[in-house]
């Protein structure tokens, strides 16, 4: 398995401040100032512990995706991370991790778009999953929609407090599932399903926050909860 000089001194060193760092197998201290390499941690491996990397290497094997025990994150696992950041936060498309001066002006290893789409399909789940879990039998929603040309994007975040802690995570923002209909019912078979994905209900809910239009007014209506409307768009988001 490939590794780095870091993932090694990070496995058999424990640092006891910026400089100072203890050997985990003999207990000896070393320096290693903030800007230098980590040539005087691996002299002493070499020096005192020659099988050091028959070792490494050993735990390695038996600890196969739980590299994270040693502070350890697997070289292919943090490059997928970091294409899955540079797309997102920088709002770019799938097909850039396939562009050639993308890939040319890059340190990162290359990866096609079916891997990142994949990667981020996982990432998904697993944010579904943990606020699933985090989400309380009662609960309300903010929902707000926007129109782009002839598509019409509704966004719901759910709204509850953890030890008295507000959260707002967002739950969907995707075009109704009717797209020829934008009346009380779609927005109510929208919120449905994207309970569902979440394992609630509309009984789940205490209440909706929306503007003041007619099809808000509705669609509270129709699923029996209050609509804690607001005027000002800027209100409405969290």
């Amino acid at each position: 398995m490939e590794h780095t000089t870091k993932q090694l001194c990070s496995f058999y060193f424990v640092a006891l401040d910026d400089t100072t760092f203890k050997c985990k197998v003999c207990g000896t201290k070393r320096t290693k100032a903030k800007s230098a390499g980590y040539s005087n941690l691996t002299s002493h491996l070499d020096k005192k512990h020659p099988d050091y990397l028959a070792q490494f290497e050993a735990s390695r094997a038996l600890l196969v995706g739980t590299l994270h025990q040693h502070g350890i994150v697997d070289a292919k696992a943090t490059n997928l991370h970091a294409w899955v950041q540079w797309i997102v936060e920088r709002n770019q498309p799938f097909s850039e991790v396939e562009n050639p001066l993308t890939r040319n002006m890059s340190r990162l290893t290359p990866i096609c778009v079916k891997t990142l789409k994949a990667a981020m399909d996982k990432v998904t789940r697993n944010v579904e999953a943990k606020i699933a879990a985090e989400l309380p039998d009662v609960f309300g929603l903010c929902i707000d929609g926007w129109t782009d040309g002839s598509k019409h994007f509704c966004a719901i975040f759910a709204t509850y407090a953890v030890d008295n802690v507000r959260h707002t995570p967002l739950l969907a923002m995707s075009p109704l599932l009717t797209p020829d209909s934008m009346d009380a019912d779609a927005h109510i078979a929208f919120i449905e399903e994207t309970l569902g994905l979440y394992g609630k209900e509309l009984s789940n809910l205490a209440f909706v926050t929306g503007d003041n239009c007619s099809t808000n007014v509705s669609m509270a209506a129709k699923m029996g909860v209050p609509l804690v409307g607001c005027y000002s768009q800027n209100s409405t988001w969290p």
